[in-house]
């Protein structure tokens, strides 16, 4: 590529930035997302003072044992619950400006860190958890953004 082409495609991004700048659809995606968000923040926040870990020793076994795996399913409820208020949001956000690109976007990412996050938890196999972390997680990034039907068919393509 020359300078001249790259020059063209910034100047069009830029336009294209400019234009979402001036669009009031583009802020009200942006405030269902951040609302989303911080609706989540705020319901996580509360149900993990529920699945707190017992700070007394307790007799029963059974029930330390419910309230460790609670503990743990605390650690991956923020991306939990962020996905979930985020598919609200995109309905909303339908419903309101007839465009939900961006939180669908944000969507997307959240069910990535939501992989992650359960990876990192309860998958303890060294040779697991690389695996997931380096085939299934970019695989599943491909999938959120809409790429992986055009990588496969390029794939095909060298076969």
């Amino acid at each position: 590529m020359d300078i001249e082409a790259i020059k063209n495609q910034a100047l069009g991004l830029f336009e294209t930035l400019q234009t979402w700048a001036q669009s009031p659809a583009f802020y009200a995606q942006l405030g269902c997302v951040i609302g989303a968000i911080l609706a989540a923040v705020v319901v996580s926040r509360f149900c993990r003072r529920l699945f707190a870990p017992p700070q007394a020793s307790e007799a029963e076994a059974k029930v330390q044992g419910w309230r460790h795996f609670l503990n743990q399913i605390g650690a991956i409820l923020l991306p939990l619950l962020i996905v979930i208020f985020l598919g609200i949001a995109v309905k909303a956000s339908d419903a309101l400006v007839a465009q939900s690109w961006i939180v669908k976007i944000a969507q997307g990412l959240s069910v990535v860190w939501l992989i992650y996050k359960t990876i990192t938890q309860f998958v303890r196999q060294p040779a697991v958890r690389q695996f997931t972390k380096w085939v299934i997680m970019p695989i599943a990034v491909l999938y959120v953004f809409g790429w992986l039907d055009n990588v496969i068919g390029q794939l095909d393509a060298i076969r």
